[in-house]
């Protein structure tokens, strides 16, 4: 008897939970406290990378993250936006899935939660890490040809990123003073 092929299961995109302009979110406690990091490849190559940092931030609660890890859960998305506050760029980080073979692209951790979508997500994210307590932290990863990030130099700042979920929750940082801004990379702290 001939086995009976069975049907992948085809993710559907999400809304991105960004608006047009920036919201009021949670901001980090301490001046300086947050990062972030663009490099540009411009060989048309894999070399393209993204880190943003939010870090020392106010209370954060696990429940504020919502449940990534179920395929009908909480979606995320990081967003970009230029100093007259219009969106530039924007990368989705859906809840649920299966990445590299049969792991969960989330996986619960006792202070939050892990994204590990290395490669498989469209968007070029590649890690979310979410840690909730007295002093939040968020880090976020990105690389590849496929990274969704703001084009090089950015022509207005400050540049201001926020993490958000469909939940309505999201966390942000601004960055004017840069460190660089070319058009290979941008590095600042946050304000």
């Amino acid at each position: 008897m001939t086995p009976t092929p069975t049907a992948t299961p085809v993710r559907t995109a999400v809304p991105l939970p960004c608006g047009a302009t920036p919201d009021v979110c949670a901001t980090p406690s301490v001046s300086g406290a947050g990062l972030l990091h663009i490099k540009a490849s411009h060989t048309g190559q894999d070399g393209s990378s993204l880190t943003w940092k939010w870090l020392k931030g106010p209370a954060v609660a696990k429940a504020d993250f919502g449940v990534p890890t179920a395929e009908d859960g909480t979606n995320y998305a990081l967003c970009f936006y230029d100093g007259d506050r219009a969106l530039v760029a924007a990368a989705q980080i859906p809840a649920g899935g299966v990445c590299g073979g049969e792991r969960a692209c989330w996986r619960k951790r006792s202070s939050g939660f892990l994204y590990a979508g290395r490669g498989t997500n469209p968007d070029g994210i590649e890690s979310l890490i979410l840690r909730a307590g007295t002093d939040g932290a968020l880090t976020a990863r990105g690389g590849g040809t496929g990274l969704n990030r703001p084009v090089l130099p950015v022509q207005r700042l400050p540049l201001t990123v926020e993490l958000k979920n469909g939940n309505g929750d999201c966390w942000s940082a601004s960055y004017a003073a840069t460190r660089a801004n070319t058009a290979s990379a941008f590095t600042a702290k946050g304000e």
